[in-house]
């Protein structure tokens, strides 16, 4: 959402972002009402936006590390040595203060850092497809589908959006 920038405390660069901006949101309820009303959401594709992420944070000082898997993880006083395997290459032990775990919703790294901040319940992951069509039909580019229909999903709302030519 926008208020992202906010926390960044930058503009994000368009190019950075989808062809396409997400400036309403039509709602469809199982009860039959409907909403359509405008909504702004910052639309990217996590390659294109995370690379941008990566440049800010290495031009703060931080290390960027991709493709290692994370074999240990011990307290320190200043904050983490952390124990690396790199492909193809040494072990490797990293002394750092702040860690900054990219591995995905259930979090390995920080499971083994806060085992307090996950529950015993099963998540609700979603599972989007992208679809290149012909054309965009009746759906508009710039809206954010949500259909709250239980025949499509019964754990949560089904939903569609474009991002560049692709439709999610």
């Amino acid at each position: 959402f926008n208020y992202f920038e906010k926390l960044l405390g930058l503009k994000i660069p368009k190019e950075r972002l989808c062809q396409n901006e997400i400036r309403r949101l039509y709602m469809e309820y199982p009860n039959g009402k409907i909403y359509n009303v405008p909504f702004k959401m910052l639309n990217f594709t996590r390659d294109v936006f995370d690379s941008w992420l990566n440049e800010l944070a290495i031009e703060s000082g931080a290390e960027f590390r991709d493709g290692v898997r994370c074999t240990d993880i011990k307290k320190s006083d200043g904050g983490y040595i952390i124990t690396l395997r790199p492909k193809h290459q040494d072990v490797e032990q990293v002394a750092t203060k702040y860690l900054i775990a990219a591995d995905g919703l259930s979090s390995s790294i920080r499971r083994k850092i806060r085992p307090e901040d996950f529950s015993r319940k099963p998540l609700a992951p979603t599972m989007n497809y992208y679809l290149k069509t012909e054309g965009d039909g009746d759906l508009d580019p710039n809206t954010l589908y949500q259909f709250w229909n239980l025949d499509f999903n019964n754990l949560m709302f089904a939903w569609t959006y474009k991002k560049n030519d692709l439709w999610v």
